[in-house]
């Protein structure tokens, strides 16, 4: 029997029976590892969400309520053998902000306007009505 270098998980040489026990204590190892770092990058997340909260208080002088709605989501993306990215996903329900009690006539249309001109599909659009 030997041991991985950095997690100690135990490895079977190829000449031994397989052991569930051994299999079961390395799952359990691999799962405390990962819920240890799944807890540093959910801290992380409860930091920017303090950051935010200050920030918000110090501009506004108002208070912000931003509350957890749903499990943190994680994924791990291995790019070579020296990097990796952690993408962490969290849902708020955000409480605080003002809405205003009436929006203008047509924002949305505006507002798609705009987004159009931005992406740079009313150009397309006219363009393709003078060739017709």
């Amino acid at each position: 029997m030997t041991n991985t270098a950095n997690y100690n998980f135990k490895k079977p040489l190829g000449s031994e029976f397989f052991n569930i026990v051994d299999q079961n204590d390395n799952w359990d190892d691999n799962d405390a590892l990962l819920k240890g770092f799944e807890n540093k990058i959910v801290g992380i997340m409860e930091d920017c969400v303090s950051f935010l909260k200050k920030e918000f208080k110090k501009i506004t002088k108002k208070t912000l309520s931003l509350k957890m709605v749903d499990e943190p989501q994680l994924r791990v993306e291995t790019i070579n053998a020296f990097r990796s990215w952690v993408i962490g996903v969290c849902n708020y329900e955000v409480a605080g902000l003002e809405k205003p009690e009436k929006y203008p006539e047509k924002w949305t249309d505006k507002l798609d306007k705009n987004m159009k001109s931005w992406l740079g599909v009313d150009k397309r659009a006219s363009q393709y009505q003078d060739a017709v």
